[in-house]
């Protein structure tokens, strides 16, 4: 056998010990794309060398490039963290979509996207799910700045500068991760919230619990006979079935208001949440009851049977020991769903961790 066809690259490291980008020629490999490995017969360069540094004086605004895969979810998690770092430090935010689909992806790792060469070298590079990460540190490689990956990351965690994830994945808390209370999101906490409006959100299918939806609507017909002084919306998720949207439409009880997630953009929901004095979520919609909590309203879950126990399950039973959330067994036993005091402001204490690392300093 012959050698092993890879050497190891010194990276130049910065004052506080972070690795920064080679200048001129990038060593490449498609297998190992975030650490410094090179063919010993080649090395590709890309079209901008010079590699950029990240932008240095604290006066001006820091760059910050998000990576956007198309999916809700992800975009809503990299939205509340951009957010929340705009609103205590200056930024400049550029959206970059990056394609699903493998040979187009390859285009990234390859360095021939034209996107990105348009644009002011990077300070920070945000993305959440999977179809970011090689982007995001093709990116890091050839333009600068320090990556945080959002929820864990299926390729290694330490190849990204900082990892924030949900405690619900299990990963230890450490010098490059950050451990959250649930996904990170867009929400802002309730100023003045309507006692007489409630909120049901509702999932789907999922392989966490089994979706009974005559259980369910037995449920919803119960908690809006029994309170009767607020007006109820309703409204589904990309998840929730034909089947169950067209039986919701069969409650005839006045005060109801069924909105199908299709005739809503991505500002609905806040607003929604803003105002609601009581807020129900169906058990499988972890993203949705965290959103609850970071408005801050009063939060009910629907029973649903779980198909296993795991992480997510353990997770929200935490949620009820912390009487942060009330079951729909327990209100019918005459608990009644409590205000999270203070609210989840789990987007404003990573801003302010990011902040504090990188982006205070000159």
């Amino acid at each position: 056998m012959g050698r092993w066809p890879y050497r190891r690259v010194r990276y130049p490291r910065d004052a506080v010990g972070e690795k920064q980008p080679l200048r001129g020629a990038v060593p490449f490999s498609i297998c190992s794309p975030a650490i410094g490995y090179a063919r010993r017969w080649g090395e590709l360069r890309v079209a901008h060398s010079p590699v950029p540094a990240p932008a240095s004086t604290p006066l001006t605004s820091r760059i910050v490039w998000r990576f956007i895969d198309g999916r809700a979810g992800h975009d809503n998690q990299s939205r509340g963290l951009v957010s929340a770092l705009d609103r205590i430090t200056p930024i400049q935010v550029h959206d970059i979509s990056v394609p699903a689909r493998v040979n187009r992806a390859l285009n990234w790792i390859r360095g021939r996207s034209s996107l990105t060469h348009q644009l002011p070298a990077p300070d920070l590079i945000i993305g959440a799910g999977h179809d970011t990460h090689l982007p995001m540190l093709t990116a890091r490689r050839q333009h600068g700045g320090r990556t945080v990956a959002l929820m864990r990351p299926t390729l290694p965690h330490h190849w990204f500068n900082r990892c924030i994830v949900p405690e619900h994945d299990g990963i230890e808390e450490t010098e490059r991760v950050l451990v959250t209370r649930g996904v990170l999101n867009a929400v802002q906490p309730q100023t003045e919230p309507n006692p007489q409006s409630g909120l049901i959100l509702l999932g789907g299918p999922s392989p966490h619990f089994h979706w009974n939806e005559d259980h369910l609507l037995e449920q919803i017909r119960e908690l809006v006979g029994r309170s009767k002084d607020r007006g109820w919306t309703i409204t589904t998720s990309r998840r929730t079935p034909e089947s169950t949207y067209r039986k919701l439409t069969s409650l005839t009880e006045q005060e109801i208001s069924l909105v199908p997630h299709q005739s809503v953009d991505v500002s609905w929901l806040p607003s929604q949440l803003a105002t609601a004095g009581e807020i129900w979520v169906t058990e499988d919609s972890v993203s949705m009851i965290y959103e609850a909590l970071t408005a801050g309203g009063a939060t009910g879950i629907f029973d649903l049977e779980p198909l296993r126990q795991g992480r997510l399950q353990r997770g929200l039973e935490k949620l009820v020991t912390a009487n942060m959330v009330t079951r729909f067994s327990d209100w019918q036993a005459g608990t009644q769903p409590l205000s999270a005091k203070p609210p989840l402001r789990e987007a404003d204490r990573c801003a302010r961790w990011i902040r504090d690392h990188w982006l205070s300093a000159a």
